[in-house]
């Protein structure tokens, strides 16, 4: 069987790591549409005539007024790239659809399904240098590192100590570490209120996830579509949390239009 050219598995790649952004947008979209009253439900979405360009519209809004920009500026980008023609209308329809089948089957949502599926996709996935992190790992890796009695100064039930506290993940992915970390600071959490005799409800674990995603965890990489999944992957392990700012970040790579170079790898 011929070898497919390098081109063609590029644009291959390109574009269905392009649904997947897409996709994830949209499950996204389903899951804030329950605790923001602005944010319209994919069905409702799925009734308009110009289906692309009104979901462009109002992913917009969402970065505007409520913001998680990590999530939907790199799925508006790419709807806005579309061009004006029934194939394309109709295959993002399809991607919403499938959408709406995943948000139905809640426990796939919390356990990294669309950075499962990021590196299933990738053909080059040494061309862009990915490699999964699998979540047995990153899980045993956070839970030794941030073992209680590693840190035995640290009051892990004071909100105000814990503004402090920072995890940071320079090449994040598609954010299994953060969401390990995550996890274990949840426990930790946990833990300690219950070794004091302080008392935990969903009061108390939602204003923690909210501290956590808003000051403890922060992301880099040089995959725009990477900081996007690790935003939607943090933002489900709580998604009855609305959050306004998250610390995830692109860095830029290579040569900019300046002439300045960034993270060039030495050879």
């Amino acid at each position: 069987m011929p070898a497919i050219p390098f081109e063609q598995r590029r644009r291959e790649t390109t574009a269905k790591l392009a649904a997947l952004m897409l996709a994830n947008a949209f499950i996204f979209q389903e899951q804030l549409s329950s605790l923001e009253y602005k944010v319209k439900p994919i069905r409702y979405m799925l009734g308009e005539r110009d289906f692309v360009g009104k979901t462009a519209i109002h992913w917009k809004m969402i970065i505007d007024e409520i913001n998680y920009v990590p999530i939907f500026k790199v799925a508006r980008d790419i709807i806005l790239s579309l061009p004006s023609h029934p194939d394309a209308d109709s295959s993002v329809r399809h991607l919403a659809q499938r959408a709406l089948e995943i948000v139905s089957k809640k426990a796939a949502l919390r356990h990294d399904l669309m950075g499962r599926i990021y590196h299933l996709l990738l053909m080059e996935a040494k061309y862009l240098g990915t490699y999964y992190t699998s979540v047995p790992a990153a899980t045993l890796l956070l839970k030794l590192t941030l073992d209680i009695d590693r840190w035995p100064n640290v009051d892990w039930a004071n909100p105000t100590i814990l503004r402090e506290f920072r995890i940071a993940d320079l090449a994040c992915g598609t954010g299994t570490l953060l969401m390990a970390a995550s996890q274990a600071l949840t426990d930790n959490f946990i833990k300690f209120r219950v070794s004091v005799g302080e008392s935990v409800n969903e009061t108390s674990i939602a204003d923690l996830h909210k501290l956590i995603i808003e000051y403890m965890l922060h992301g880099y990489d040089v995959l725009p579509s990477a900081v996007h999944l690790t935003a939607s992957t943090l933002a489900l392990l709580a998604p009855e949390t609305c959050f306004h700012k998250m610390h995830l970040y692109s860095l830029p790579m290579g040569r900019m239009k300046s002439g300045q170079i960034y993270l060039v790898e030495d050879i």
